[in-house]
């Protein structure tokens, strides 16, 4: 039986058969070895195949050059089709207008009222349209809490239970209530709306309208008169008796009932009226 030169000490051909034969077209991928040519058979382990391909013969590799070479031409054509491809939902041109984005990672907004809504998809609606007292600055490090409506973040005066006042350092147990005297910045107005129109004699003109005077309006901008005013303090004592009510879902109640003095039993009041 012959020997296969270059192959194991007195390997055979049925023996060299029985190991992976590989027909390459490129044995530059891999450490050139002593004695084999470009096309020649390559007898090696199967860790050691160049370009890391699966063993093939001779007759497969007859089809797998043209096949790889229109897979390449397929592969060229496929990634200029998808990057001619827009995705975007938005109108052309619309990111280069002050227009802010935001993905909706959970569900549309399913409230708008700041009393009910609950949900991140919702924030950038609510945010937009409701200015708080505090936020948090979240490009600091650690966050800081900095006034929005407020004049400033104030510190809290404490008292006991019988409303005398303590110091700063007073021992837990010894405050009964934390007063907050919140002070607003001065100027801020609500933006333009019917609900704030108003006749020359200072009355409200759309307060007292009756059903059917709507008509086909579906827009505040479908009236003819609009109206503002200054934003004051019972505007947030409005705003924290509406999460009491029955008539609005509340997520946060609860939490606010704790720390409102009244809030738990403006609530009660409200479902004896309700009942």
């Amino acid at each position: 039986m012959p020997r296969i030169p270059g192959g194991g000490a007195g390997e055979t051909l049925i023996e060299a058969v029985s190991r992976a034969l590989i027909i390459r077209d490129c044995l530059s991928a891999t450490r050139p070895q002593a004695g084999v040519r470009r096309g020649q058979i390559l007898l090696a382990e199967p860790s050691r195949q160049a370009c890391d391909e699966p063993a093939i013969d001779e007759g497969d590799d007859r089809m797998h050059g043209p096949m790889k070479r229109w897979g390449a031409r397929v592969a060229v054509m496929l990634s200029l089709v998808l990057a001619a491809c827009n995705n975007s939902p938005y109108p052309d041109g619309a990111a280069a207008t002050n227009t802010l984005f935001n993905s909706f990672d959970e569900r549309s907004p399913r409230y708008l009222d700041p009393t009910a809504s609950y949900s991140n998809p919702e924030t950038p609606y609510t945010y937009s349209a409701y200015e708080p007292l505090y936020a948090y600055h979240y490009l600091k490090r650690p966050y800081e809490l900095i006034p929005k409506t407020a004049e400033a973040v104030v510190h809290p005066r404490y008292v006991d239970k019988a409303g005398a006042p303590l110091p700063d350092d007073a021992p837990a147990d010894q405050i009964a209530e934390s007063i907050y005297d919140v002070r607003l910045k001065k100027g801020i107005l609500y933006a333009p709306h019917p609900a704030f129109a108003k006749n020359d004699k200072g009355e409200y003109l759309y307060h007292a309208m009756k059903p059917g005077e709507v008509g086909d309006k579906r827009s505040p901008w479908d009236f003819d008169k609009q109206g503002t005013r200054e934003l004051v303090a019972e505007d947030y004592v409005y705003a924290f008796k509406r999460h009491a009510t029955t008539r609005i879902e509340a997520p946060i109640f609860a939490i606010f009932s704790e720390y409102i003095v009244g809030l738990k039993e403006y609530s009660a009041l409200g479902k004896e009226e309700h009942a």
